[in-house]
């Protein structure tokens, strides 16, 4: 994990963040 480079690691967590968003989003009742 310590090898990836900022950018690479940036993206990840971006695409982690996105997508547990979306599972809140799902979960909460509009």
């Amino acid at each position: 994990m310590s090898l990836i480079n900022p950018v690479n690691k940036s993206f990840c967590l971006e695409q982690i963040c996105e997508s547990n968003y979306q599972k809140l989003f799902k979960l909460i009742p509009n």
